[in-house]
């Protein structure tokens, strides 16, 4: 019973990063100085140039990239595993445990990674951080 409230959980807490995702990039567009004709690539004066975010520095992007990348990697982390483990049978092993615990650690590291480099690259495509 617990479990399956995971899994539902999970899903559904996947779909939410999703639309969360959809929405966090067309604002990153809508904001982007790219969509401003008098704007010079390659003038050191990247960052957008709506009035109300004229304050908002680079690293409060790359922040937000990293808390994207960090829930997206932690949901399909937990979804991966939930996976593994109903493939896996239960075979008395030493350290299975541990193992395993090692293999989401890396699978994370990994995810995180990947979705960290795609979210900053995103920002670099549209000159909000240079």
């Amino acid at each position: 019973m617990f479990s399956q409230l995971v899994q539902r959980f999970s899903k559904a807490s996947l779909g939410a990063l999703l639309l969360l995702l959809v929405v966090s990039r067309i604002f990153v567009y809508q904001v982007s100085p790219l969509r401003n004709p008098t704007f010079k690539p390659m003038s050191a004066n990247a960052g957008s140039l709506v009035w109300w975010l004229q304050g908002v520095g680079e690293g409060h992007w790359i922040m937000g990239a990293s808390i994207l990348a960090f829930l997206f990697a932690t949901n399909l982390t937990l979804i991966c595993w939930q996976w593994y483990q109903s493939l896996t049978i239960n075979l008395p092993r030493q350290n299975a445990w541990l193992i395993s615990f090692l293999l989401c650690i890396a699978t994370w590291v990994l995810i995180f990674r990947g979705l960290w480099l795609a979210f900053v690259h995103y920002l670099l495509d549209q000159w909000l951080i240079d």
